[in-house]
């Protein structure tokens, strides 16, 4: 049985805590499912939001009636009442707000991007999350 050296243990340790707690996206993609080329997409916004639309028409000629369909769901100001979490919301910036763009091509799934936040999600957010699924599937 090998043993590690103890001080390459204590290094590594605070590095998987500081590792653990970034705040990057989630990415789920089935690109294999994307039948292109894709002709047009429209577009669904989770609560509802005119300046979140008017910007993401900027990004993308949004049609509605396509059979892709890509849905961009946030929330802002989350509350989490659990106690597992109790010492990470005390010690830690722990986040209260996401943002999540869901790509479905005839109710199939083809690519989630998902990503909790730390301040309300804003247009630069979504702007971030659409060009990494633009560049990801090439559309």
């Amino acid at each position: 049985m090998k043993r590690r050296p103890a001080l390459l243990t204590a290094l590594s340790l605070p590095v998987l805590f500081l590792g653990a707690c970034r705040n990057d996206a989630v990415v789920t993609s089935h690109e294999e499912r994307l039948q292109k080329p894709v002709g047009c997409i429209s577009l669904f916004i989770l609560p509802q939001d005119e300046k979140l639309a008017s910007q993401m028409q900027k990004l993308y000629p949004f049609r509605p009636g396509c059979n892709t369909t890509l849905t961009l769901s946030y929330r802002n100001n989350i509350v989490c009442n659990s106690n597992q979490n109790a010492a990470r919301k005390t010690l830690s910036e722990f986040p209260c707000n996401f943002l999540r763009l869901e790509l479905r091509q005839q109710m199939k799934p083809i690519y989630d991007y998902y990503i909790d936040l730390d301040h309300p999600a804003d247009t630069d957010d979504i702007e971030t999350a659409f060009e990494t699924m633009r560049d990801d599937l090439g559309l």
